[in-house]
């Protein structure tokens, strides 16, 4: 959804957002939706594993070394 709709990752935090889960998931007691901080972490984690697949599938090692 973050991405689909081009939202920025401080929609996560906005109290509507966290209103319209706890109703779409029937729960009395909510979910945690994780912060900005703990959302980029988790999406540079997945793009630098990325990097590593790609790098050992290339057989290369330019790629992480520029990064």
């Amino acid at each position: 959804w973050l991405i689909a709709t081009d939202q920025p990752i401080q929609a996560l935090e906005h109290p509507r957002f966290k209103e319209m889960v706890d109703v779409a998931s029937c729960t009395t007691q909510g979910i945690k939706i994780p912060g900005q901080k703990a959302t980029q972490a988790e999406i540079m984690r997945m793009f630098k594993n990325h990097l590593t697949r790609l790098k050992k599938k290339l057989n290369v090692s330019t790629i992480l070394d520029a990064i």
